[in-house]
């Protein structure tokens, strides 16, 4: 759900491409529909390791078009052939600020993002170190982790008080507006506007605590 708002940008002209990572089944979905409405698109596919809490890693990219069942397959789509080659090009690279910068995100949270990869499954303490409880809920990737939605997709913001990182995630429910998809607004607003809990390690707890993190 949370590349949902990544889609709407696509489809309005506001974002040239739009990146899926998907299983061998969904994969086979998307061509089906890439092909039904004319969209050009490329591909690649990887070896990946789950860590747990929404993260995981692209560990080893075959460099191949053949994929085994457990591959995960890094999916481009857009309008141009040549930005799709770039933009395998780059991820199979492993270079994700080229990669970043073709996906259209701010240069603040492209360079941010090798502190955030490091931590792997801890990647959300990266946005509650500097130990406030409340912050902005349009930059919010946090509720993710729990199956919510986020206005700035798939991308992983440098802080949640990101001026860059929260007009993206405006223009994203602007976007979804104008599409007429009021109540889908209002769902993935009310799932990043929900308090997360921490337990005395500070790791997210699903049960209410006393550490209390809000968003507004």
């Amino acid at each position: 759900m949370s590349v949902l708002s990544e889609f709407f940008l696509f489809f309005s002209g506001k974002k040239r491409i739009i990146r899926l990572s998907l299983n061998t089944f969904e994969f086979k979905e998307i061509q089906i529909i890439c092909k039904k409405y004319n969209l050009k698109f490329d591909y690649t596919s990887f070896e990946t390791c789950d860590y747990g809490n929404s993260w995981t890693s692209l560990v080893k990219n075959n460099h191949k078009k053949e994929f085994k069942i457990t591959d995960t397959i890094v999916i481009v789509i857009g309008h141009s052939v040549e930005i799709l080659k770039e933009y395998i090009q780059a991820e199979s690279n492993f270079d994700y600020f080229k990669a970043g910068e073709l996906l259209g995100y701010p240069i603040c949270c492209i360079r941010a993002y090798s502190e955030i990869e490091v931590l792997k499954e801890n990647w959300f303490q990266y946005y509650l170190s500097d130990n406030k409880k409340s912050y902005p809920f349009w930059a919010n990737r946090i509720n993710t982790i729990f199956g919510g939605g986020s206005f700035i997709g798939e991308m992983f913001p440098c802080s949640l008080n990101c001026e860059n990182a929260i007009n993206l995630g405006k223009n994203a429910a602007k976007t979804m507006e104008s599409f007429g998809l009021i109540k889908l607004t209002e769902t993935i607003r009310n799932h990043c506007m929900a308090p997360i809990y921490l337990d005395q390690n500070n790791q997210l707890s699903k049960s209410i605590t006393s550490n209390k993190i809000d968003f507004y």
